[in-house]
């Protein structure tokens, strides 16, 4: 694939992806009401992906890392599965009680703002992009956007308790 071409694939397949947050976080939510243990969903929801990767893995068969490669790792580089399990035990506890759109709103917008600053100091690995106008603009839009939607949502008994525990 050529550039233009590799890059709307590229942000083709991460919209795709971003479009499975939401069932993600629902069918999490939906185990931690059935298990009344949020985190036992967080627990299953991982081990499930760590088997389909695994049984993917069996069947690529990809070169293990040798020690020097292993050695050679930023130690930041072992943290995304921590992050990872996070973010699926955030999302098991707080969709449900937020909403889909609110929830996932949120998290883009956090996404965002944390992504500028990633690119603009070049941290963890990305290449350095300062902020340019139009993506400072854009980023205030999307949190903007984020806001719109969290505060035009309506509380539901759920969301009500969620500001209720907040407040104390």
């Amino acid at each position: 694939m050529n550039g233009a071409t590799g890059l709307l694939f590229g942000v083709a397949i991460a919209a795709l992806a971003g479009a499975l947050i939401p069932v993600q976080a629902g069918a999490n939510g939906a185990l931690a009401r059935g298990f009344d243990a949020p985190l036992l969903a967080t627990f299953w929801s991982l081990f499930t992906s760590t088997v389909l990767v695994g049984i993917v893995l069996l069947c690529l068969r990809p070169a293990l890392p040798s020690p020097a490669l292993l050695e050679r790792l930023p130690a930041w580089a072992w943290i995304g599965g921590l992050l990872g399990a996070i973010f699926v035990a955030t999302a098991t506890i707080f969709a449900p009680r937020l909403g889909a759109a609110a929830f996932t709103v949120a998290v883009v917008a956090g996404q965002t703002m944390a992504s500028l600053a990633l690119d603009s100091t070049g941290a963890f690995g990305y290449v350095q992009r300062m902020p340019t106008p139009g993506r400072l603009i854009g980023i205030a839009l999307v949190v903007a956007g984020g806001l719109l939607v969290v505060l035009s949502t309506p509380a539901s008994g759920a969301s009500a308790d969620l500001a209720h525990e907040a407040r104390g």
